[in-house]
């Protein structure tokens, strides 16, 4: 099986320096679980949230939703994680029932992180019929399904998450696009792990090398000759190359304008 890149976000990443402020609100979770009751499964989220009160924070008290699993199983009923569960019949993300059970298998996790809240746990999942992230079906083939790389990282201008994350069937290779929410497919068939590579620069920028095209964050670099592309810049600025040509992220540069990006990084 294909080594997966995991790369999970530090609950401890933010710090100080970073552009955004949390001199707001903010929200944290306390607890997630899954509670059984006389009359059902139940799905409990507990949290504590600050609210700015003319300049002066306050802290609000602790606040428990509860939520019925519709349908579940008691006398089969098995938490998963603190967000997933499954009893004989269906899986579920929360108290929801996404699918069946049957085939149930867990691809991957990452985290994602909003400024002023807590970090949250995502997976990737599948069953007989479909592949998930959390409750969402994405269009891979189940049977043939693997991720080929998962990465989160927290942007530190923004103060969210920045995922990338690639993934195969028979049919091809893929993309997944967090603006479109979901799996764009980039290559026409699947590749065996030595046909592939991937190059991370420090600036958050991460390049997919297949034999005969490269991409940047999921975007193809027109142009890009596989064989000899190479990062040049480690900084915020993603700068490469390759035999015949540069580039500055997505786009062909000239020589002068390369030189230029390279004194002023």
């Amino acid at each position: 099986m294909k080594k997966v890149i995991m790369l999970l976000l530090s609950l401890g990443l933010f710090s100080a320096g970073y552009s955004y402020s949390c001199s707001g609100s903010a929200f944290y979770d306390i607890s997630r679980d899954y509670v059984t009751k006389k009359d059902g499964i139940y799905y409990e989220y507990s949290y504590k949230t600050t609210q700015n009160n003319n300049g002066k924070i306050e802290l609000i008290p602790n606040v428990t939703e509860s939520s019925k699993v519709e349908g579940a199983d008691k006398a089969t009923f098995e938490k998963i994680n603190k967000f997933m569960a499954k009893d004989k019949k269906n899986l579920y993300y929360k108290n929801k029932a996404v699918g069946k059970s049957e085939g149930f298998q867990n691809l991957g996790a990452y985290y994602t992180y909003k400024p002023c809240t807590t970090s949250e746990d995502n997976y990737i999942i599948k069953n007989n019929d479909n592949v998930f992230i959390n409750d969402k079906k994405i269009n891979l083939d189940p049977k043939s399904a693997e991720l080929i790389y998962l990465d989160s990282k927290q942007n530190n201008e923004t103060g969210f998450t920045m995922m990338n994350l690639y993934a195969q069937d028979i049919n091809g290779v893929y993309y997944y696009s967090e603006f479109t929410g979901a799996m764009v497919k980039i290559l026409d068939k699947p590749l065996s792990e030595n046909e592939y590579k991937f190059l991370e620069n420090t600036g958050n920028s991460l390049y997919f090398i297949s034999p005969y095209k490269v991409y940047l964050n999921g975007t193809e670099i027109k142009g890009a000759d596989a064989k000899t592309f190479q990062i040049v810049s480690s900084s915020r600025i993603p700068l490469s190359r390759d035999k015949d040509s540069y580039y500055k992220d997505h786009t062909m540069i000239t020589k002068a304008e390369y030189d230029k990006y390279r004194r002023s990084k």
